[in-house]
């Protein structure tokens, strides 16, 4: 079983990284080295199927018609009581580096990045480059809280690293004025940060538009399962030359 596993994710990570647009090298202290996170389904507990409820639509109309599409997945837990709140998410992610061996190539900060009372909140986890300390992408949460905000190493590998780790759970955003969540569930989406050195790119070849999906769960429609550590279900993904200013 472990054969077949590591077989799958060695011939996944050719469709994942080759052919990637990489920054070209700057001049300035660059190890040689390329990386990349690819980041996975923030819900459930690991090798279960994560349940998707909206397509990629934009953040600041939802998944409402008129659909407009964006860069967010609303996620929640598979046959989860959508009035339970209080369930935990999670930063998880499979991590490449051309290195020839595994190594800490970042550092993940989980901070709250807005918490007003009338807006929705937003949580994000910083991924901070080890070898030079640039931010280089920033994941991002709504209608969840931080309970651990402990900073953790974030590993790669040639056959990339999994990486999880719980960071809050779920909370209800009724009666905040700006916020409409529709329920327990994360909205997840990411920063534009750095867009002149890193490559961000969206699993739209996966995960469909939120015309084609509006109403949870979206396996009824027959889209998923999204098991939660298969490299093949990755939402997004952040690809940047090691050590560029």
């Amino acid at each position: 079983m472990m054969r077949m596993r590591w077989l799958a994710v060695a011939a996944t990570i050719v469709g994942l990284f080759i052919g990637m647009a990489f920054p070209r090298p700057a001049l300035s202290d660059l190890t040689g080295y390329q990386l990349a996170a690819a980041m996975m389904p923030p819900t459930e507990t690991r090798g279960t199927s994560a349940e998707l409820n909206c397509g990629w639509h934009s953040d600041s109309t939802g998944c409402v018609d008129p659909y407009a599409s964006g860069y967010a997945l609303d996620w929640e837990d598979k046959n989860a009581n959508p009035s339970a709140y209080d369930k935990p998410w999670f930063f998880r992610g499979f991590f490449y580096t051309s290195a020839p061996t595994n190594r800490t190539i970042a550092e993940g900060i989980p901070l709250v990045n807005d918490d007003r009372p009338n807006y929705c909140r937003k949580m994000t986890v910083w991924i901070a480059e080890k070898h030079s300390g640039q931010l280089r992408a920033i994941p991002m949460y709504y209608h969840v809280n931080i309970t651990d905000f402990t900073r953790f190493r974030i590993n790669g590998g040639p056959l990339t690293v999994w990486r999880g780790r719980q960071i809050g759970r779920t909370v209800d955003e009724s009666g905040r004025l700006y916020c409409t969540s529709y329920g327990s569930h994360v909205h997840e989406t990411h920063v534009d940060y750095r867009t002149d050195i890193v490559t961000i790119t969206r699993n739209t070849g996966l995960y469909p538009t939120a015309e084609q999906c509006h109403t949870a769960p979206c396996s009824n429609q027959g889209y998923g399962p999204y098991v939660n550590d298969n490299i093949d279900n990755w939402t997004r993904r952040f690809a940047w030359a090691e050590g560029v200013p």
